[in-house]
């Protein structure tokens, strides 16, 4: 039997108590108890990785360097802010996760925490949606700041 085993068998048989011990002794024997109990499951949990088929899509703003050389920093920021975020509500929009941002692009998974049967697709969906964002958002800086060539570049790798 492991700790984690004993632990959560003397948990339960001291719970089995309370109404002779009182609430006050088991809420106090218990709290230890319980911290360490954590501690052995969060262990367990990293020691023993699951594998997961995911699909990640890659996102990268082409242009930026160029857009860079005609604005403010402060400016820069406004537009790359803001280019994350449509991008990161779009993927979210269709289940996806940021998982990194990566200087002018982002890196997301589908199906990392919740799985589903149609990631995979709904990774492509996003990409696709995320080049329709771009011309928007594109059209957008030209008519803020006149200027132009703002893009995204997309790819998405489905689970296999």
């Amino acid at each position: 039997m492991s700790e984690l085993e004993k632990l959560q068998r003397a948990s339960a048989a001291l719970e089995a108590q309370r109404h002779i011990l009182g609430d006050d002794v088991v809420d106090a024997a218990l709290a230890p108890m319980q911290e360490k109990i954590n501690s052995l499951q969060e262990q367990e949990t990293v020691g023993d990785p699951k594998l997961k088929i995911v699909s990640v899509l890659f996102t990268d703003v082409t242009g930026s360097t160029q857009i860079s050389q005609h604005l403010d920093p402060e400016d820069m920021l406004e537009v790359m802010d803001g280019a994350m975020k449509r991008l990161g509500s779009v993927i979210e929009r269709h289940g996806g996760r940021v998982i990194k941002y990566l200087g002018d692009g982002l890196m997301a998974l589908f199906g990392d925490t919740v799985t589903r049967e149609d990631d995979a697709m709904q990774a492509v969906r996003a990409g696709l949606e995320i080049l329709r964002e771009a011309e928007s958002y594109g059209l957008n800086i030209e008519q803020t700041w006149g200027l132009a060539d703002l893009m995204f570049a997309s790819e998405s790798i489905p689970a296999r």
